[in-house]
């Protein structure tokens, strides 16, 4: 067997209401803890040009050595700029906007936003993050949606993972990855293309304040043969946001022969 890397990813989903302190120690606190745990690559959401977070994100990075790009849609990530080499990033559009109230159904435009890097004994790594629509209102519309996210998302990590490459999501699903993944409701992710985290560890806990379901994800595509199962999974409370932070740590088989 050749010789294994780590690679450890963090999923924090923002709160967009933030006021201006609570923004900054959010921010700081999700890059203080990706410091601390090793963290080569975090994303996150909520974090549109209209929020606070646009801007409170990339200067908690920066303090950090990451490099980060936040969209204006919201969606965000960031590179440690001593783990990988950027190549490209880019978003993947899936889903228009829908000009109605919330409680209609109306939503912002959804996506895929995307980062590829290179690591010295990896090759290249592919990691898109993603926020699925609420499951309120409840209609066939809205499960049609989601589902389309889904299978965008499954169908862009297919192409991206091609050859050596290996790719990973992370996001916000607004669906509970319950250990038996073929339902085929809204964000469920189908164990036979991509493995959660939590399906690894076998451990399905809360990701938020405010439920008991586990909504937020990192995954693995069940293709990529040289990436053994998550082995730490963690969902860490964050004081200065409704979402917890999610911690997948894996180890992968490098190119080169040992």
């Amino acid at each position: 067997m050749g010789s294994m890397s780590h690679l450890s990813l963090q999923f924090s989903p923002m709160e967009f209401t933030a006021g201006p302190e609570r923004a900054k120690a959010g921010a700081q606190r999700v890059f203080k803890r990706a410091r601390r745990l090793g963290v080569a690559v975090v994303g996150g959401t909520e974090s549109h040009m209209r929020t606070r977070l646009f801007r409170a994100i990339p200067r908690a990075a920066k303090a950090k050595g990451y490099r980060v790009a936040v969209h204006r849609f919201g969606l965000w990530l960031a590179l440690d700029e001593a783990y990988g080499k950027p190549t490209a990033r880019g978003f993947l559009p899936v889903l228009e906007a829908k000009r109605v109230s919330p409680r209609l159904g109306g939503h912002q435009p959804r996506g895929i936003f995307w980062v590829e890097f290179e690591h010295s004994e990896l090759g290249t790594i592919v990691v898109g993050v993603g926020h699925w629509l609420t499951r309120r209102p409840d209609t066939a519309e809205r499960r049609a949606q989601n589902r389309a996210y889904t299978d965008a998302f499954i169908d862009f990590l297919d192409e991206s993972g091609r050859g050596q490459a290996i790719a990973f999501l992370m996001g916000d699903t607004n669906d509970d990855d319950e250990p038996q993944d073929d339902s085929g409701t809204q964000g469920q992710l189908e164990s036979r293309k991509l493995s959660t985290c939590w399906d690894d560890v076998d451990r399905h806990p809360a990701t938020t304040d405010h439920g008991g379901e586990t909504i937020d994800v990192i995954a693995r595509r069940a293709a990529d043969a040289r990436v053994s199962p998550c082995f730490r999974a963690l969902a860490l409370p964050n004081p200065s946001k409704d979402h917890h932070d999610i911690v997948a740590s894996y180890d992968v088989k490098d190119l080169r022969k040992p």
